[in-house]
């Protein structure tokens, strides 16, 4: 029985060990970049727990679609991208490309099986709760490593590909901005509508300290442009709320009034 259980949950293990690891993970080789790796481990993390839903959908005789209008939208998207790969001058490479490129039609296919499956596996609070902790203990991990790499030595840590002080774990300079930007939404989101216990909302202030401090060093205007858009939108939802429920609590209170 416990066999079984940890199978059923197996997915379920392997897309949070996926959270984790991708944007800490990498390898010690000048020619192999960081883009590649990841792109390779997402291609095929995604095409494991495709099969794996495929073999378990067999067994029990049924399959379960989730309905949602991302995957739609997604489907769409795919769509697009096989007829403009079809139609485009070096068909092969819009279809399949070279090195695990992430703008290609086989690309964009595999992204979309990630989606399906992980929209199939996270349907409990539990699971989507141990997501948004493996995701933000992996930046965590990545801003204490890029903190110490600023203040040490140039060639501390650096593992013979690390070799400057922009360099980091996740890819780019910009990538490690866009990635602190998202860490720092999804903290204030996170915050602003979920009920969380006192530990985790002060780990939760500790990742947005670190996001921010990174947020301002890269200084990226996109970044900050999305993420003030969204703070103000989650504003104006915040203020909505507060004032519908002043009215409510007025409109109760003049009835009994009235009944008095």
């Amino acid at each position: 029985m416990e066999t079984k259980n940890t199978l059923r949950h197996l997915p379920t293990y392997i897309l949070l060990g996926l959270i984790f690891i991708l944007p800490t993970i990498f390898l010690p080789y000048l020619s192999i970049s960081f883009a590649f790796t990841k792109s390779a481990i997402v291609f095929f993390t995604s095409a494991l727990l495709f099969l794996m839903y495929s073999i378990s959908a067999l067994k029990e005789g049924r399959m379960s679609i989730p309905k949602s209008w991302s995957l739609v939208l997604f489907g769409v998207l795919i769509v697009v991208y096989l007829l403009s790969s079809i139609f485009s001058d070096s068909i092969f490479a819009s279809l399949i490309g070279y090195g695990f490129e992430t703008d290609t039609f086989f690309a964009i296919a595999m992204f979309g099986l990630l989606l399906f499956t992980v929209s199939n596996t996270f349907k409990t609070k539990d699971s989507i709760f141990y997501a948004y902790i493996a995701f933000f203990a992996s930046f965590v991990v990545v801003a204490l490593y890029q903190l110490v790499r600023i203040f040490a030595p140039i060639d501390f840590m650096s593992f013979g590909v690390l070799i400057g002080k922009t360099s980091n774990l996740v890819g780019k300079w910009s990538d490690f901005g866009i990635f602190s930007g998202l860490v720092l939404l999804m903290s204030i989101i996170s915050l602003e509508f979920l009920k969380l216990d006192k530990l985790f909302k002060i780990f939760l202030y500790g990742a947005m300290a670190l996001s921010l401090f990174f947020l301002i060093l890269i200084n990226l205007p996109a970044v900050w442009v999305v993420i003030g858009v969204v703070s103000l939108m989650i504003l104006i939802y915040g203020l909505s709320e507060r004032y519908t429920s002043v009215v409510s609590v007025k409109a109760k209170f003049s009835s009994l009034s009235v009944a008095g």
